[in-house]
């Protein structure tokens, strides 16, 4: 019995050592492309090679592999996971005895007795009490799964955002290479006397104005990849090198089916379908706790030098308590649980209706800035420049056209941002294309 007992043992923090371990995590290592492999359609599409540069599909494998706050959720797990192992268990048997003595005096003073009880689960309670705590787990591997749907989602707003601000600081960087080739021509015509300071100095106050912009838009994206690199779980000086992307796909989720997928696939709905599971199981529990268990035992007495051995039983009756308030209240909880499911049901299929709204009009905004006024102010900076190449210098077409080039494709970028921005946002109320998120497997 002592042999079989449970001993403490102190477990100190070792920070130093976590730091160490932080640093050396790859998310090119073997250990990540076997995860990859393991979630299938879930993970990254094709082969998992972050060797040529991190993908947004390779990132988010890399982000449920590492990312701290899941890690954390996962160990969490392992609380109900433990409690589901051991649920049920029969009570240990209590061991009763009394040594007394008889203070007159007679010749044998001493009465000495002893008793064996065991409990016997007759009410189902033990039962009832397993499929709580499998309930229960199951409600937290749930939460697990919506919480990885959350940091996948938080991921792809903020890749789309550091990869539109990527894309706008080498937008900026090329006009104002642009501007500075078109110096180079006027600064000959000045010169010649073709034109006046005052109007080349245009170009010189346009070029530092748009080079300080994509210093600031430089410094922007650094900022932002820094924190795609914390959703990752990698450290901030980690050399992972990040493909930019400003593109969600919505083909896992055809518009016919979303209000199906809606239901099967939404996590936050998951949960609380989950939760509502456990209520049910609750209720189960205290329902079988109004039912009486049996206690019964061997016993032993000596008294007067007699021996007695028997058994000794007890059973409670329930007609007072019967469990009452427990079950009242587990009832209350089951129905406030039900209405919970309901009203998050109602308010996603307010959002879904309003999200592929907001993707619509967004989606109509972009196509038609990308096929109407992009190809017109390219054209436009196309003829410019050939009037400049022959010699037909026009300072304010110069300047209008690289300041309208520069402003329709910010807006083509930014419109591209708002597009995939409104898809995230879509494909983060439907949920996984399929329902089994990695809920914890990861060690």
């Amino acid at each position: 019995m002592l042999a079989g007992c449970r001993h403490y043992e102190r477990k100190p923090l070792d920070l130093e050592a976590h730091r160490q371990a932080w640093s050396r995590r790859d998310p090119g290592g073997a250990d990540i492309a076997a995860f990859a492999a393991q979630l299938g359609n879930d993970g990254a599409s094709g082969e998992f090679n972050p060797a040529d540069g991190l993908s947004l599909a390779e990132a988010e494998v890399v982000a449920l592999f590492f990312n701290p706050q899941l890690r954390t959720a996962r160990q969490r797990a392992r609380v109900t996971a433990a409690s589901a192992e051991y649920a049920g268990l029969w009570d240990d048997p209590v061991l009763d005895f009394d040594v007394l003595r008889i203070v007159e005096s007679v010749p044998d003073p001493w009465i000495v007795g002893g008793f064996l009880g065991f409990t016997i689960p007759l009410s189902g309670r033990l039962e009832a009490e397993k499929s709580l705590a499998s309930a229960e787990h199951s409600a937290e591997l749930a939460r697990i799964a919506a919480r990885e749907w959350q940091i996948i989602t938080e991921l792809r707003a903020r890749w789309i955002e550091w990869s539109a601000a990527r894309l706008r600081a080498e937008l900026t960087a090329q006009i104002s290479e642009s501007i500075q080739r078109v110096i180079s021509a006027v600064d000959k015509l000045e010169q010649v006397g073709e034109l006046p300071r005052i109007q080349t100095r245009l170009f010189r106050i346009e070029a530092v104005t748009r080079a300080s912009e994509a210093r600031i838009l430089r410094g922007r994206a650094a900022e932002l990849e820094l924190s795609v690199k914390s959703l990752l779980g990698v450290v901030p000086e980690a050399p992972v090198e990040l493909v930019p992307s400003v593109a969600v796909s919505l083909a896992a989720f055809p518009a016919g089916q979303r209000r199906i997928l809606l239901v099967e696939s939404n996590p936050s709905l998951a949960v609380l379908q989950a939760e509502y599971e456990s209520a049910e199981q609750t209720l189960r529990r205290e329902i079988r706790k109004q039912y009486p268990d049996l206690g019964i035992g061997p016993a032993y007495e000596n008294e007067d030098d007699q021996s007695r051995i028997g058994l000794i039983g007890s059973i409670p009756i329930p007609i007072l308590n019967r469990n009452k308030q427990g079950i009242a209240v587990a009832e209350a909880e089951r129905e406030a649980a039900r209405a919970a499911v309901e009203a998050q049901y109602e308010r996603l299929v307010h959002d879904l209706a309003q999200a592929e709204a907001r993707f619509g009009y967004l989606s109509e905004a972009r196509a038609q800035l990308e096929e109407t006024l992009v190809p017109l102010v390219e054209e436009q900076a196309r003829d410019a420049q050939r009037l400049l190449e022959l010699g037909e210098f026009d300072v304010l077409v110069q300047l209008e056209s690289l300041q309208r080039l520069l402003d329709a494709k910010l807006r083509l970028i930014e419109a591209r941002e708002a597009e995939a921005g409104a898809a995230s946002a879509l494909a983060a109320l439907l949920g996984p294309a399929t329902r089994n998120q990695t809920q914890g497997s990861h060690p």
